[in-house]
């Protein structure tokens, strides 16, 4: 059985004809984008591809939709929560017959007799006499057939981006990796997990020698929190962004320390750039509003 992927490598171009890899626009019969929300403020970009779209680019056209969203709402930036790969496959089997004729031979041997006048013409004694014959037999080939199976795997792309739109998005800098509930029972006494404290910190970061690696973060302004998303919550609504009191257990003991947050808008903007670059490469997104403005911007 043989394997074939129907996925075809077409990656941002436009193309024109039936096979062509779904467009960036309003979900319709061969996909697009969607939108929907989840809580008041996190929102939901689904872009869905065609059989002819590749990963990347619904990928892709999924994050520029949140980001075409929250400039279209009025908003400076968008806040990736997360992206999830929603991809859907089907397999279709099929069966190609065939059949082949061997060529027909034949088996024979020939023979040639003779009869001459042995006085020589003119005499009217006898005429020169030539017969050759051929004897054997024909061979017809033998036909033979068979047949062929494989399974088609069509991909569908779907990818889904959740996200916020902020003016301003404020960070920690530090690396924080997701505890288990399991994991964390020794040091709580509720069934929630929690996050570790990693070796990374962001050289500017101004938390550096206020927590350390190997510490867990239990409480932030009061409240438990047990994802990266809790935390950017709690760290969105606290009044006093210069001094977060997060409640950390380090070698077993609970103790309080004050974090910073700073606002990180111009360096998530940075990122975004190639993001955006890219998207705004496609034929029918360059002259799309956000991409218009941006490059207007860019240009004094």
């Amino acid at each position: 059985m043989r394997i074939r992927s129907s996925i075809l490598m077409f990656s941002l171009v436009y193309f024109t004809g039936c096979a062509t890899r779904t467009k960036y626009a309003p979900n319709g019969e061969q996909g697009g984008y969607s939108l929907k929300a989840t809580t008041e403020k996190m929102l939901v970009a689904r872009f869905t591809g065609n059989v002819h779209t590749v990963k990347k680019d619904a990928s892709l056209f999924s994050k520029f939709r949140a980001y075409e969203v929250c400039v279209e709402r009025g908003f400076k930036t968008v806040n990736y929560i997360e992206q999830r790969d929603l991809t859907k496959e089907t397999q279709v089997q099929h069966t190609s017959s065939y059949q082949y004729q061997a060529p027909t031979t034949v088996n024979a041997t020939a023979s040639k007799s003779t009869s001459y006048n042995p006085y020589g013409g003119g005499y009217g004694i006898g005429t020169l006499e030539s017969n050759t014959s051929t004897s054997g037999t024909i061979n017809h080939g033998s036909k033979t057939g068979g047949s062929s199976t494989w399974v088609e795997t069509n991909s569908y792309p779907v990818f889904d981006t959740v996200f916020t739109c902020e003016n301003s998005i404020y960070r920690m800098g530090i690396e924080m990796n997701p505890v288990s509930p399991a994991d964390m029972r020794p040091y709580v006494k509720d069934l929630m997990g929690g996050l570790q404290v990693g070796n990374n910190f962001k050289p500017n970061s101004p938390n550096i020698g206020r927590v350390t690696a190997g510490d867990l973060i239990v409480k932030i302004n009061g409240s438990r929190v047990d994802n990266i998303e809790a935390v950017r919550q709690a760290v969105e609504l606290a009044n006093n962004k210069d001094r977060i009191e997060t409640v950390l257990s380090r070698e077993g003991k609970h103790i309080t320390v004050y974090l910073q947050a700073v606002n990180v808008v111009s360096d998530v903007d940075q990122m975004l750039g190639k993001m955006i670059s890219a998207a705004c490469s496609v034929p029918e997104i360059q002259k799309r509003p956000a991409c218009v403005n941006r490059h207007t911007a860019s240009a004094h």
